[in-house]
């Protein structure tokens, strides 16, 4: 699965990521691939500036994931969102589309 959120136009153009894939179908390339496709669309055809993408600070897989598709280390948010009972911490990243020049 991967989903696109809290979509914001005007003078920030950025949205939200999200995506999850069985823990059996993981480590075959397979969320890399739909990413890549999907970030070049929200980057190519919607114009958008930035992407912003989370994971918890323990999913290892997740962010080298998104390092592989150029996402950057901006931090970490404690207490992030409450997942399995217990409010996890998140390292944040960013894509930048330094390509598109906005014309507003």
């Amino acid at each position: 699965m991967v989903h696109f959120f809290g979509f914001t136009r005007g003078v920030f153009q950025a949205t939200y990521l999200g995506y999850s894939l069985d823990e059996a179908e993981q480590g075959n390339g397979y969320m890399h691939q739909a990413l890549s496709v999907t970030v070049e669309y929200m980057f190519n055809d919607l114009h958008f500036h930035r992407i912003m993408a989370n994971c918890m600070v323990s999913n290892k897989k997740s962010l080298q994931v998104l390092q592989k598709l150029d996402f950057e280390i901006e931090g970490t948010a404690k207490d992030y969102l409450f997942i399995n009972r217990n409010w996890e911490d998140h390292i944040l990243t960013t894509r930048i589309n330094y390509k598109h020049k906005f014309n507003q």
